[in-house]
């Protein structure tokens, strides 16, 4: 099993060609199946492709300005957050997928969010994964899962051997495969949030 292991996840995507096409076309096959609420009161909706869950492995590299990191501060949490810069080819992935979502979403939204609600309601209620800093290049955020946890994100050298879980991440370039595993909700009807999380399944070194 190696990095490139295409078994795992949708084909590697190649920029530039018909990519962006190819991307819309598999993005425009995705559903969002019905609210599930956990013990905890959390809410999410799994994200399908054709009935399988959706991943997509990103042909060019990324760089991680900074190390993951977390709202708690939290070192220990199984869970973190990190950003990386974007660049053409995870500007158009996610551009399609916000603008799906939020049409889709719109038709859905009863479904979904418990009320029918405006197009314009759900494009300022959405929270894509680009984030745009003040004066600042845009960036992208993920989710790792770190060592311990259920599925930790596995790692991969620049020849596409497994290696342990990488420590260093600031400064570096990465090329990412990642599952955009469901939508998270918060609130509900007009004063909904709602967005996606998406999951670095693998990391390989450049």
């Amino acid at each position: 099993m190696s990095f490139s292991d295409n078994t795992l996840v949708s084909p590697c995507v190649h920029f530039p060609s018909t990519a962006h096409l190819r991307i819309r076309k598999s993005i425009m096959a995705l559903t969002l199946q019905n609210i599930v609420v956990n013990a905890r009161g959390g809410k999410a909706s799994i994200l399908l492709r054709d009935g399988e869950r959706f991943a997509h492995t990103f042909d060019l590299a990324v760089q991680a300005p900074f190390q993951p990191g977390n709202h708690d501060k939290d070192d220990t949490a199984l869970r973190q957050n990190i950003v990386f810069r974007c660049n053409d080819e995870v500007d158009k992935f996610f551009g399609e997928l916000d603008t799906w979502a939020t049409a889709y979403i719109s038709e859905h939204s009863e479904r979904l969010l418990g009320k029918e609600l405006p197009a314009g309601q759900i494009e300022t209620n959405y929270i894509s994964s680009i984030k745009q800093p003040e004066g600042r290049p845009p960036l992208v955020k993920f989710k790792l899962n770190m060592p311990g946890s259920n599925k930790q994100t596995r790692c991969w050298d620049a020849e596409g051997n497994e290696i342990d879980f990488i420590r260093d991440w600031a400064g570096r370039d990465f090329k990412l495969r990642v599952l955009v595993s469901h939508m998270w909700l918060m609130g509900s009807s007009e004063k909904s949030e709602f967005g996606f999380v998406v999951l670095i399944t693998d990391v390989l070194e450049k």
